[in-house]
């Protein structure tokens, strides 16, 4: 279940994950070089096979807690990602289930595609009866930094190395910006880290790349939901919360099959259960049931043609610019157009418009030039006529 922001809120991201970046590491206590430091980098090695990726994913959620009945299924999701550098697109079709104010469950569909790049992106909201495209908004300058990594659900942002509820700071930053030492456990090597972000502890798989296997994560409310940002100071939205400020989050993950595309494996199948604490004494506990399919890495895995829009979408259809809000825009044969009058038009089309002939066309022309000629014609005529004799009878006397 897609549980978080699902729309164009991350304009300013960029900006803060830069603070984050610069500045975090004095507030942290830095780990010092060493076994924490290498570990961090073999992970930050291994999550770079998802930057050039495509896979499918499909997501079961259920909840405890909040307003359903305990474990009901609250949403149902299918994920199509295709992930290329900075460049993504992603297809999501989902159904989620809600109380009515009748207090009678009710189901929702939906569907999003997004294409982003690092210069303009798009969002397309699917009509999940037609499959068509209903509402298209779009990006048509520079894509904030934060925003070129895929939207997915929270659970599966996971093998991105991401944690939403760390504001899609990517972990192994986390890491290097808290007090972290090194562990073993078995053959699995884990870091252990406390920073403003939380405290961490990450289980590496040397067999695997060092891919995570395992990760537990607790904030309390002290501690950092966005950079400088204290998690009692963020608000539910309501939903499946309940409508109060949140006083901790707990988040284990658990990798419970792998698979293996070309030389990388990467998780099959995995369980994220979150708790989430409030100030009104209540907890909401989400348990995400997650697989993955037909991962590939790779430059193959990724053709040009798999980063433009697919869902079908008529001409005519209105596009919001969001860094263009003055302009009207409309959906054209793939590309975003400058909208246009299209009932001028059709009432255009019903009139027959024939060229001049090339006489009619230069008329006035021709007729000052003719006026021209007449003129140049009559002075002449009355220069022989009468200046001229006179000229002669002046030089004979």
């Amino acid at each position: 279940m897609s549980y978080g922001v699902r729309g164009w809120g991350w304009v300013g991201v960029a900006l803060v994950l830069h603070s984050v970046l610069s500045g975090g590491r004095a507030a942290g206590q830095p780990s010092p070089p060493g076994p924490v430091e290498d570990l961090i980098a073999h992970y930050e090695v291994y999550l770079r096979n998802f930057d050039t990726c495509a896979y499918a994913a499909a997501v079961t959620t259920r909840s405890r807690g909040g307003r359903l009945p305990a474990n009901a299924v609250v949403g149902e999701d299918k994920y199509r990602v295709w992930h290329d550098g900075q460049a993504w697109r992603s297809i999501q079709l989902g159904t989620n289930v809600v109380l009515d104010k009748n207090g009678k469950l009710q189901k929702s569909r939906w569907g999003t595609e997004w294409v982003v790049r690092p210069r303009g992106s798009v969002m397309v909201g699917i009509d999940p009866d037609s499959g068509g495209g209903e509402v298209v908004i779009a990006l048509l300058g520079e894509v904030p930094e934060a925003q070129r990594v895929p939207v997915v659900s929270k659970p599966i942002e996971f093998l991105h190395g991401l944690d939403r509820d760390s504001w899609r700071v990517r972990l192994p930053d986390i890491l290097r910006t808290s007090r972290a030492k090194a562990e073993a456990d078995g053959p699995l090597q884990i870091i252990k880290a406390t920073g403003p972000w939380g405290s961490w502890g990450v289980w590496l798989d040397p067999d695997k790349g060092y891919a995570m296997t395992r990760l537990e994560l607790v904030k309390s409310a002290d501690d950092w939901y966005a950079p400088e940002k204290k998690l009692s100071e963020r608000k539910s939205g309501g939903y499946h919360r309940p409508r109060s400020t949140y006083t901790g989050v707990t988040r284990h993950i658990v990798v419970t099959a792998w698979a293996t595309a070309g030389a990388v494996s990467y998780p099959a199948a995995f369980t994220v259960t979150t708790e989430e604490r409030f100030a009104n004494n209540q907890t909401v506990v989400f348990t995400d049931e997650v697989r993955v399919s037909e991962a590939s890495f790779g430059p193959a895995a990724v053709p040009p043609a798999t980063l433009t829009v697919g869902t079908p979408i008529k001409n005519g259809t209105r596009v919001s610019v969001e860094d263009s809000p003055n302009i009207e825009y409309e959906w054209e044969d793939g590309k975003i157009v400058k909208r246009i009058d299209r009932a001028v038009v059709a009432s255009l089309e019903q009139w027959d418009f024939r060229p001049e002939p090339w006489w009619r066309r230069y008329r006035l022309e021709m007729a000052a030039g003719l006026a021209g000629v007449a003129a140049v014609a009559g002075l002449a005529w009355w220069w022989r006529r009468y200046r001229r004799p006179r000229i002669a009878t002046l030089r004979g006397s």
